[in-house]
């Protein structure tokens, strides 16, 4: 294994480590006792539900970039890359074993590496949609919120996912080989005249982490975890965002240390929030184990319509 490889390993470890010296274990442990089996088992049946939705959305995006692929191939594909989240960093690592097998097999190569970008950038968007509609809504308006020091740390790191984003892509771009930056482009122009596909796949992305959030409401509820729903909605979604760094493994540790933080101003017992997020990632573990088999198990659609 790479120094690299272990990077991601390490963050999630000192993260946890971290949170367990600071805060007591007991109330953790306790809270994750407290979610019924059933409960677990419906999260994940959830988790799945939600990440059908995405594959569809991922699928409309390849669509829109001109990439010809049946969608039991997408599906295959997506689940693939899901799987791929729990040995790569931040929550999207596994794209890029989605983005792999889609650009090996699609006849638009560039087209599945930008319509790709653009679904991730549309999942980003939805989570930006829910923190705007939560501090909208909050108890009290944003007065409420009363930002201190906490507050903005996980500001700093919201804003580095966004710049990480903005100038790492286009590096990445200006690295290709120059068909493949002329095959951009025209996917590009492609895209840009197509919004109503664009915009109904954002209606995907946006029900997908609805239901997502759903679900860890449900689970931090079982855990004895009560906050108002804006609060939910505006937290998570943030937590969910900062997981988007590339500091620890499937977002593991950086979720809950940022969901922590985000709640903190709300009186929340942080413990709480923790067993939360900690509950969360079980049910991320097992579902992503699931689509692993899932993507072995569904056969591969032939490639005469993709052609």
């Amino acid at each position: 294994m790479s120094p690299g490889r272990l990077i991601p390993i390490a963050g999630s470890a000192v993260l946890l480590v971290a949170l367990a010296m600071l805060l007591p274990l007991a109330e953790i442990w306790r809270g994750l006792g407290a979610v019924p089996v059933e409960v677990w088992l419906l999260a994940v049946g959830g988790f799945l539900a939600c990440h059908g939705l995405g594959a569809l959305k991922w699928s409309r995006m390849l669509e829109v970039a001109a990439v010809r692929l049946r969608f039991r191939n997408v599906l295959r594909y997506y689940l693939a890359g899901l799987a791929g989240n729990l040995m790569l960093p931040s929550v999207i690592g596994g794209d890029v074993i989605s983005v792999g097998l889609a650009a090996r097999r699609a006849d638009n190569s560039a087209g599945a590496i930008l319509g790709s970008v653009l679904n991730r950038l549309l999942d980003a968007g939805a989570l930006a949609l829910f923190v705007a509609i939560g501090l909208a809504a909050l108890p009290g308006g944003l007065v409420a919120l009363n930002i201190d020091l906490p507050w903005n740390w996980l500001a700093v790191a919201v804003l580095a996912v966004v710049l990480l984003g903005g100038f790492g892509i286009p590096a990445a771009l200006r690295r290709l080989p120059r068909r493949q930056r002329v095959h951009l482009r025209q996917a590009t122009r492609a895209i840009v005249g197509q919004p109503l596909p664009i915009l109904a796949a954002f209606g995907l992305g946006v029900a997908m982490q609805a239901g997502l959030i759903a679900l860890t409401i449900l689970l931090g509820t079982a855990v004895g975890l009560e906050l108002p729903l804006s609060v939910w909605l505006m937290a998570w979604a943030l937590a969910k965002l900062a997981a988007f760094l590339p500091i620890s493994q499937a977002g593991i540790g950086t979720r809950e240390v940022a969901f922590a933080i985000a709640i903190a101003p709300f009186g929340a017992p942080p413990s709480l929030a923790v067993a939360a997020a900690l509950a969360w990632n079980a049910v991320l573990v097992c579902g992503c184990a699931l689509a692993g088999l899932l993507a072995g198990l569904i056969p591969p659609a032939g490639v005469s319509s993709e052609s």
